[in-house]
């Protein structure tokens, strides 16, 4: 074997240029690969640390991760099959701060959860005695890295800890310490506080009304596979314990959501706790990750038989000596292993080289990567060794075929050193080539779709500020001061403005027909349609010139085609009975159509009322003018009227884009390996065109002494590979289409499956590849015919 290897090293040395393509190509491949292999790794290990994993679930309603409160006691006593049951929820948006020092520190992630929570899920605990643990309303469970933060080395049970929540002050006696949830857990903690404590800062209905989801209840079943069990007796629990008009009217429904499945099938519910994954992500990483090293081997193969054909005397000589065909196999694997092993170095550099990038642009993290993975790392390294000891014993089996005194002789005919298999899989690589482009390019279509899709308001210039619960009077005051600035052109507030995660419904009966309606509902101020630059399509928005206007509504286009109603103004609507104030609500106006979330999500009929005290956002529109010198003016005034509290402010678009973080992500990364594929497969179009016409040198010669022109060289040197760039394009061409048909069906909005799309990417992959082989073929069509037929 070292023998082989030396000679097989001879032979790579004395062909450098193919050499250098094979090794660059297969580096290429493997770190794409390995880059994908460990993000998709990441993506399958959600949720997998915990010890009961097989047995626990998630509650769904209505394909939403949030339930009712009341539905957990229920649960306990319907069925049995269930052995403990937590609910866990977060704080608002998640922000909150920890006063230290008179500074207000912020923080996030703070999860309300129920005394058995440790014993459904498998955090470890640090420090504390797990049977008290979230059992008191003034005591706190912090993480790890908070501890650290806050206390030091020092064991913090039994210090305290303050928090401001809303507009209030809490100290809390800290009474453990839990290990930072892992990275692959589709939610996280910093901060534990009992459910008692939430519960005790909410109202009655909110505890008891079927119709409010704000929990996530998680149950602990008594054996693995008893989901289907309970999921055929949850229609019965709603029979039994919700009222019927009002399971009737939201056609409620629930069922199990498996823990496994939890982060990469969520992709279209709405409000998660967390933003979750996708599987379908998962497999377009997992497939790019196949083609790329799919290509990297092609290229192998294909420039191994051309060099192969450069021995075949040598391998005639073989075997007249009596070398048998595994003999060859020997040579070309020994070939194959000093090409994998110098590649496996080159990726190893380039690994390391691009790991920021990768870190930045694609939040993937390679930190302790490679050791953690080692195992999965080396089987996909054995693969590979595997597939290229395969090609290896396919290329000795070609090229054994021919008898030994014509490969001395070198007297084979040309037909039959064409390489048959040389077409079939460059039209495999560019049709590989061709879809990758064409989704890249579809991607960006939908990404600037996006981005830039009208939302029915205008999102430049506008900060959204947080209010404090129940500071109505100081938030009155805040606007009146924010108007008095000259660069601010508008103020005013909302229960919630975009881009939110919160979702409020509130029921609406048509009287003349008595059928009854579900809208979303958006309680303001007065001035929100101006301020959001939301125009109104028919009649007004609230106005002081009208009275209070407490009891009129503003619906949108989507609610007025639901109502089916020709002249809405000043038709009434019925609110429920357990709503006296809002029991005959007059219609004074629609609005166009705008989008309150993502556009993941549809846009729903909209209700608007006139609720200023609700207020817990505040929208301001500002100037275009330097946003530092507007947002220190806005500060300023801000701590003259809520001096306790520091400012929390965003700037929608900028939330907006957020949204898309994770498709911004994936078309980064599909923009890399892609990048990547079509430089290793031009690499091998490179090194193939340059053993094809280096093999037709003495007809070169023979053509352009007869009189063929340089034109008709190029032509006839191209001709076959842009013949095979073509037909890859028509095989390309509906796999591509169909790819992303299923893509975009995750999006409520999305563009259009131009013809251009793929078409475009064609031309550009066909133009790439044709500068390649031009160059090649321009060359050899300068050459002088008494070179080329003393070429030998």
């Amino acid at each position: 074997m070292i023998k082989d290897l030396k000679t097989s090293l001879k032979h790579l040395w004395k062909n450098k240029l193919f050499s250098i393509i094979n090794i660059l190509g297969l580096s290429l491949g493997l770190v794409s690969c390995t880059i994908i292999l460990l993000h998709v790794k990441l993506e399958l290990s959600y949720d997998q640390f915990h010890l009961k994993k097989d047995r626990i679930a998630r509650v769904i309603t209505n394909n939403f991760p949030f339930t009712p409160y009341i539905l957990a006691s229920t649960l306990y006593d319907y069925c049995p099959e269930i052995e403990k049951i937590t609910r866990i929820t977060k704080l608002g948006e998640g922000k909150f701060f920890i006063m230290q020092n008179e500074k207000f520190i912020e923080e996030q992630d703070l999860v309300y959860a129920d005394s058995c929570f440790f014993s459904v899920f498998s955090f470890p605990i640090l420090h504390g005695d797990p049977d008290k643990m979230l059992r008191s309303t003034a005591r706190i469970m912090i993480s790890e890295k908070c501890a650290y933060k806050y206390f030091g080395k020092e064991n913090p049970v039994g210090n305290l800890i303050s928090l401001r929540i809303g507009n209030a002050n809490y100290d809390f006696t800290v009474e453990g310490v839990f290990k930072d949830f892992p990275e692959q857990s589709h939610f996280h903690a910093s901060f534990l506080l009992s459910m008692e404590f939430w519960t005790d800062h909410r109202i009655e209905s909110t505890l008891t009304n079927w119709g409010n989801w704000s929990v996530l209840t998680y149950i602990l079943m008594e054996k693995p596979d008893m989901n289907k069990k309970i999921n055929e007796k949850m229609p019965g629990l709603i029979v039994k314990y919700v009222p019927e008009d009002l399971a009737r009217e939201i056609n409620l429904q629930f069922r199990l959501q498996l823990l496994s499945k939890i982060h990469l099938y969520s992709k279209d519910m709405g409000m998660d706790i967390e933003p979750q994954g996708s599987i379908m992500r998962v497999i377009v990483f997992a497939s790019i990750a196949v083609l790329v090293l799919i290509i990297a081997l092609v290229n192998f193969v294909l420039l191994s038989m051309a060099l192969s054909f450069q021995r075949i005397r040598e391998f005639g000589i073989r075997k007249v000596l009596g070398a048998q065909r595994n003999k060859l196999v020997s040579l070309i694997t020994a070939e194959f292993l000093i090409v994998f092993a110098l590649s496996f170095l080159i990726t190893l550099i380039l690994l390391d080289f691009i790991k920021p990038l990768v870190e930045n642009y694609m939040s993937l993290s390679l930190s302790h990567g490679f050791m953690v993975n080692l195992g999965t790392i080396c089987s996909f390294l054995f693969l590979v060794v595997l597939l290229g000891y395969l090609a290896c014993v396919y290329i000795a089996i070609y090229v054994s075929r021919f008898r030994p005194v014509d490969a001395i002789k070198n007297t084979i005919p040309v037909s039959d050193l064409r390489l048959p298999s040389r077409g079939v899989l460059v039209i495999f690589q560019f049709s590989i080539m061709i879809c990758l482009m064409s989704c890249l390019i579809c991607m960006k279509k939908q990404l600037n779709l996006l981005h830039n899709k009208d939302l029915g308001f205008r999102k430049e210039q506008l900060v959204i500020i947080d209010i404090p619960r129940d500071s109505y009077d100081k938030y009155v005051r805040l606007k009146d001061e924010l108007r008095k600035l000259n660069s601010v052109t508008n103020v005013s507030g909302a229960a919630y403005i975009p881009p939110s995660n919160q979702w409020w419904v509130f029921d609406l009966e048509d009287p003349i027909s008595g059928e009854s309606f579900q809208f979303e509902e958006i309680n303001t101020d007065y001035d929100f349609m101006e301020t959001m630059e939301i125009e109104i399509l028919q009649g007004r928005s609230f106005s002081h010139d009208f009275g209070k206007d407490s009891m009129a509504i503003l619906i949108n286009e989507t609610g007025l085609m639901k109502l089916g109603m020709k002249e809405p103004l000043d038709a009434y609507l019925i609110g429920p009975d357990y709503y006296p104030s809002r029991s005959r609500m007059m219609i004074i106006g629609v609005f166009r159509d705008y989008h309150a979330r993502s556009l993941y999500e549809e846009i729903y009929p909209m209700a608007i009322f006139l609720s200023p005290t609700m207020t817990r956002e505040m929208a301001v529109r500002l100037a275009p003018e330097s946003l530092d010198k507007i947002m220190r003016l806005i500060q300023e005034k801000w701590v003259s009227v809520f001096p306790d509290d520091p400012m929390q402010f965003s700037f929608v678009d900028e939330g907006m884009r957020l949204k898309y973080i994770k498709e911004d992500q994936t078309y980064a990364m599909i923009s890399m390996f892609t990048f990547l594929s079509l430089v290793i497969a031009l690499m091998g179009l490179f090194g193939l065109s340059v053993f094809v016409i280096e093999r037709r040198i003495k007809e070169i010669g023979i053509r352009k002494v007869h009189g063929s022109k340089n034109i008709d060289i190029i032509y006839l040197l191209s001709k076959q590979f842009s013949v095979w760039i073509g037909i890859a394009f028509v095989i390309a061409f509906p796999v591509a289409w169909y790819a992303m048909y299923r893509w975009l069906m995750h999006f409520s909005y999305k563009t259009e499956l131009s013809w251009w799309i793929f078409a475009l990417s064609g031309f550009i992959t066909i133009c790439i590849a044709f500068m390649t082989i031009f160059w090649q073929s321009f060359r050899a069509a300068l050459r002088n015919p008494v070179e080329s037929l003393r070429y030998e």
